[in-house]
């Protein structure tokens, strides 16, 4: 058993890795509650073999494993290689600590037992359902090419379209009289240009992240709905080519 424990320390090393998806880094394409895997590798640099190894993961709550570790053979100087199968149960940003291996003989005589530091962050995505499809409003034409996007509103106010004439009510600008649809006016009737301002439609989400957001077990707070929520209409709303806002607040803050 002592020379198991020296050879245990100086000659093992355990490395892990997320494999690389498509988007920036590793874990760019993690969603929550759908399974992801985790590559291990064992390397036993002694001169002689030490069993079959097991391993068990530490990282964050909301993170757990979705499958059976396996169980590695460590032959004398050789490197092996095994997958695990993790799961994050809501979005967010987790860590993967280290893992503990034990190491046992084939026999199961005795068995040792190390902690390994290895911290991985992993980026965790919510989850979205079906996109939801956006009226199909166009900007009118002759709009400047430099205004983004594609959807617009029209509002009362200053601007460039006629929308209709109306009686003159105390306080209206002299300005926008309409004076030669005044003077065919019956009675001497005063009439005033009410105009239309053209703005590009924007979205805003509001998000309450609040301390009643977070109740519940891992993966089933009214803030995952929420998030799954506001990702399903943003991906729609960027798709049309509208503007997008988020907001996000606290009832402490």
């Amino acid at each position: 058993m002592p020379i198991a424990v020296v050879v245990w320390r100086r000659y093992l090393e355990l490395i892990w890795w997320l494999p690389r998806s498509e988007g920036d880094g590793a874990s760019a394409g993690l969603v929550a509650r759908r399974p992801f895997p985790l590559k291990v590798a064992l390397r036993n640099l002694a001169p002689l073999p030490l069993g079959v190894a097991s391993l068990r993961i530490f990282a964050s709550r909301c993170v757990k494993p979705a499958g059976t570790p396996p169980r590695l053979s460590l032959p004398a100087r050789s490197e092996v290689q095994g997958e695990l199968t993790l799961q994050a149960m809501q979005a967010g940003a987790w860590f993967l600590h280290g893992a503990a291996v034990r190491i046992q003989d084939p026999l199961g005589l005795f068995a040792v037992e190390a902690y390994f530091p290895s911290t991985t962050p992993l980026r965790v995505l919510p989850r979205h359902e079906g996109r939801g499809a956006l009226p199909a409003l166009r900007i009118a034409a002759g709009a400047s090419d430099e205004r983004l996007g594609s959807h617009s509103l029209r509002h009362r106010g200053q601007g460039g379209e006629l929308r209709e004439l109306r009686d003159y009510v105390p306080g209206d600008p002299f300005k926008l009289i309409a004076w030669k649809a005044s003077a065919r006016a019956p009675l001497g009737r005063l009439l005033v240009r009410e105009l239309d301002r053209e703005t590009l439609l924007l979205h805003t989400l509001i998000l309450d992240c609040g301390t009643s957001m977070r109740e519940g077990p891992p993966g089933g707070w009214k803030l995952d709905h929420a998030l799954s929520l506001a990702l399903s209409y943003g991906r729609a709303t960027l798709d049309g080519g509208d503007r997008l806002a988020l907001c996000a607040f606290d009832h402490g803050t």
